[in-house]
């Protein structure tokens, strides 16, 4: 074809356009140190990426978020004899729309987690059902002393005392994740099924994290509190107890898009998003492996 001059330019010759113009902004990322997992984890992300087309980051950040979970609370790295800290992760991934950000954490979140979430609660719908047994006595109870207060009201009596144990809290089920992220629904899980610690998946956390006071005006200083590990009460209007939580930790995983992260970065530096680890790679080509992670592996280890 002739250029511009009138000479003539085989299109062969002509390279490919240079899509790096388009990232100026960005840094090339680090290289993922898989080695460090060992051979056997390493095999394990590696597999687990090509099955969901990925870069090998993106299976990388749900694993040590959910780690870091699963050791919790038993375990703290201490780096002088007055500082100590959980090892509680926040991991989010960064991709473009289609990047297989949501697939690459399917093995952890649809299989593995799932089992261990069903072992932790063998033996939890008989004492539900306890507690139901014993709310019906509680009723039973409460009717008889209000009977014994009538009376005694009658003769001149001083009332009764209530009976004990009629406002035990009904039982949770035991878990290690969760996606409902009010402040008081995790409060009382840490509190009560979750002491090693709570692990909050989203699928996209720009929408968790740009809409944290909408329900409650403290909800972004919780969150960040929540990266320490420290106690923590919250007091309810409704309750005339509060909920005491022994170390609020919770780790975070989930992924979010380029353009949503840019606007996060808008708002006011108050630490959150420096509690991030965030993993940024550079896409792969699309080639799907048909060698699929040894899932029953990944949940004994």
């Amino acid at each position: 074809m002739p250029d511009a001059a009138g000479f003539t330019v085989d299109d062969a010759e002509l390279p490919g356009p240079d899509i790096a113009v388009l990232r100026l902004n960005r840094r090339p990322p680090p290289p993922v140190p898989l080695a460090v997992l060992g051979p056997e984890w390493n095999s394990w992300v590696l597999d687990a990426a090509k099955a969901a087309s990925c870069p090998p980051d993106y299976v990388l950040a749900p694993l040590l978020a959910t780690a870091s979970v699963l050791i919790g609370n038993a375990r703290w790295a201490q780096a002088t004899s007055g500082w100590a800290e959980p090892p509680h992760l926040w991991c989010a991934v960064v991709g473009d729309s289609g990047s297989s950000k949501s697939p690459a954490s399917d093995t952890l979140m649809r299989h593995v987690l799932p089992t261990i979430e069903r072992r932790i609660t063998v033996g939890f719908p008989e004492l539900l059902r306890q507690w139901q047994a014993q709310q019906e006595a509680n009723e039973a109870a409460v009717e008889a002393w209000k009977k014994d207060v009538r009376s005694a009201h009658r003769s001149g009596n001083a009332p009764p005392l209530p009976p004990a144990g009629i406002d035990d809290p009904e039982p949770q089920a035991p878990r290690v994740r969760q996606a409902d992220v009010t402040i008081e629904k995790v409060a009382v899980l840490l509190a009560r099924v979750a002491p090693k610690g709570l692990l909050i998946q989203r699928d996209e956390v720009a929408g968790w994290l740009l809409t944290m006071n909408s329900y409650n005006e403290g909800g972004r200083a919780f969150w960040i509190e929540s990266y320490g590990g420290r106690p923590y009460r919250v007091e309810r209007v409704k309750h005339p107890q509060p909920i005491d939580v022994p170390h609020l930790a919770v780790a975070v995983t989930g992924g979010t898009q380029p353009d949503k992260l840019r606007e996060l970065m808008r708002e006011a530096d108050d630490g959150l998003l420096a509690r991030f680890c965030w993993f940024w790679p550079d896409p792969v080509p699309f080639d799907l492996s048909r060698t699929a992670p040894a899932v029953e592996w990944a949940t004994e280890a």
